[in-house]
């Protein structure tokens, strides 16, 4: 996953816009963000730093390939709270056990893929 597949994740969980992202990137038009989030053009590091301090991440969970797992987690927790706060508290407990269920089989395929042994 490239980095502004990231930043998309984000903003979508963030409710941002492409809109609050032109100041960010210095740009005048919501088609500018546009090039950045589609790969066609290469931000500076200075607008990496930026984008990175407006979604209030690391630098690092931008462009660090190996933090895919632990963002895409994290988005998709926040997304099941949101999901669970419409429900009863025992569906939502089941719900949340489920989640659990499947993040660690998830993790663990995904050591099994790196070469490592499954904790």
């Amino acid at each position: 996953m490239e980095w502004y597949d990231y930043v998309k994740v984000l903003m979508k969980h963030k409710g941002v816009t492409q809109e609050d992202l032109m100041p960010v990137f210095g740009v005048k038009t919501r088609g500018a963000v546009g090039h950045y989030l589609l790969g066609r053009r290469e931000p500076s590091l200075k607008q990496i730093k930026a984008v990175a301090a407006h979604l209030n991440v690391s630098i690092a969970s931008l462009v660090d390939s190996e933090n895919e797992a632990s963002l895409m987690e994290g988005a998709y927790y926040d997304e099941l709270n949101n999901i669970s706060s419409t429900l009863t508290p025992d569906s939502k407990s089941k719900l949340m056990d489920m989640a659990e269920l499947l993040r660690s089989a998830e993790r663990v395929n995904l050591e099994r893929k790196q070469g490592g042994e499954p904790h």
